[in-house]
């Protein structure tokens, strides 16, 4: 819950900096708010893992990919190219991490026989 809070206070500084037209601002909360996101798949990895190794390996991989590549977006002054980069090669990996340990948590919940609403799972996973 820490890093949902962090994200939602860089992101409100992001707001703050747009508001004000500070370009260099936005770019630097854009750059810590991607730091944060990929701390985040790097945990749903380590949660992964505890139900499924070779899934869990397979983010790593893409999730150690977007670090090695993020290093080297952040130094390009182009808010354009860092802006392509998360949307063409960051989404896609955010997502499917999210996805996994979510689906991983719905089958916890239901070994232990908890009630779920699996349509409810779906519309948030396609919505």
């Amino acid at each position: 819950m820490n890093i949902k809070h962090e994200l939602s206070s860089i992101s409100r500084d992001r707001r703050l900096a747009a508001l004000a037209g500070r370009a260099d601002k936005v770019m630097e909360a854009r750059v810590r708010l991607m730091q944060k996101t990929l701390e985040n798949c790097g945990m749903l990895v380590e949660y992964v893992r505890k139900f499924s190794g070779p899934i869990a390996r397979e983010i790593e991989i893409k999730h150690r990919r977007l670090l090695r590549e993020f290093e080297h977006i952040r130094e390009i002054d182009s808010p354009n190219a860092f802006h392509e980069w998360i949307r063409s090669n960051a989404v896609p990996v955010v997502r499917q991490s999210e996805q996994v340990a979510s689906l991983a948590a719905t089958v916890m919940k239901k070994s232990r026989g908890e009630k779920l609403d699996f349509h409810r799972w779906v519309k948030r996973q396609i919505g």
